[in-house]
């Protein structure tokens, strides 16, 4: 079932980076397109649990990245002679940084907002067994030292429901 969390973390990124994703939940919002384009950008989003400070010693460092990876496999086995049917949880890490505190929290719930937009109007069947119901929880961290000056993270938990034979 490892390879079913990939392959969810895979999909997620997909809609992420996808034109009618969280680049269309930004300019709605009335970001400009050329730094909304940020997240269709090969490194923007990493599928790896990995803190902010490791991440910044191993490569150089976009902002605002993203990460995405799977922190739970649950087989509940609710649906009868399915090798696996139940929960996979996904987490969408979204930080931002930069030289100013002040306006460090409304960039980050800026960022928020436009992955969370971006996943409700994809609320629904995913394909391939793949559903998510459109729940999340999202958490905020205190800012701190990190990325450019300052660094402050939001977590975006969403259980997806898989079934596969």
């Amino acid at each position: 079932m490892i390879l079913a969390a990939r392959k969810v973390a895979a999909q997620l990124v997909a809609t992420l980076q996808a034109s009618d994703g969280v680049v269309q939940s930004l300019a709605a919002q009335g970001v400009p397109p050329e730094e909304a384009q940020w997240v269709t950008a090969q490194d923007a989003i990493e599928t790896r649990q990995a803190s902010p400070d490791l991440s910044e010693k191993q490569a150089r460092v976009r902002y605002p990245p993203l990460s995405v990876y799977c922190e739970k496999i649950e087989n509940r086995l609710t649906e009868k002679f399915r090798r696996f049917s139940g929960i996979v949880r996904m987490v969408i890490e979204v930080r931002v940084g930069g030289s100013h505190l002040d306006s460090l929290l409304d960039h980050l719930q800026d960022q928020t907002d436009a992955v969370l937009d971006t996943l409700e109007r994809k609320r629904g069947d995913w394909g391939n067994g793949l559903f998510w119901s459109g729940a999340y929880e999202v958490t905020f961290s205190a800012a701190k030292h990190g990325g450019p000056n300052y660094l402050q993270t939001a977590k975006i938990v969403c259980d997806f429901t898989l079934g596969r034979d």
